[in-house]
């Protein structure tokens, strides 16, 4: 499942990347919060490898998730 907690992180432990030569596949198990109907449901997109991680903020942003959450996990990311 998928948790927003109190301080305002975000927690997605069913989420799988897959190494292809053209690309990578992401796996994730969407979180009930997110609205859409595929809520619960697991969805999986291709990305390309020329792919920024602005385009990664903005693939799951355009899935339903919280812009603020979702920019500030990618810049802690960043910042491991």
């Amino acid at each position: 499942t998928v948790h927003l907690h109190p301080n305002g992180d975000l927690n997605l432990p069913h989420i799988l990347f897959v190494y292809c030569p053209d690309g990578f596949r992401s796996h994730v198990k969407l979180p009930h919060s997110v609205v859409i109907p595929e809520a619960g449901n697991w969805m999986s997109w291709r990305t390309s490898w020329s792919s920024t991680m602005s385009d990664l903020v903005q693939q799951f942003i355009q899935l339903g998730f919280n812009p603020a959450l979702v920019k500030r996990e990618f810049m802690r990311l960043e910042q491991r």
